[in-house]
């Protein structure tokens, strides 16, 4: 989309969060009985624990700057996550092949 608007002066970036801290951890509490057992159960019970990648999950706050700081910067891609750039850039490039 950028290189479409950016002549017509509108920028725009690709958001691409990682661990971000959030309640999702209590979607199961919501979930319908009939989605149950769909894969998310195994999950669930990870992010309920805290798991070993805790320390990864950033708050909304941190988030926030991160993506006031990507607009302000002019990026292309906002990551809350440098290591992921790689990846991101793969997905990216393979959709333009």
């Amino acid at each position: 989309m950028r290189p479409e608007l950016e002549p017509r002066g509108v920028i725009c970036s690709a958001f691409c969060p990682g661990a971000v801290q959030s309640n999702i951890a209590d979607a199961g509490k919501t979930r319908p009985a009939d989605l149950a057992e769909t894969g998310y159960a195994e999950a669930d019970k990870r992010r309920q624990s805290g798991g070993t990648f805790m320390h990864l999950y950033q708050t909304k706050e941190e988030v926030g700057q991160r993506v006031l700081q990507g607009i302000l910067n002019d990026e292309l891609y906002i990551l809350t996550h440098s290591e992921f750039l790689d990846g991101v850039r793969e997905r990216g490039e393979a959709t333009t092949a």
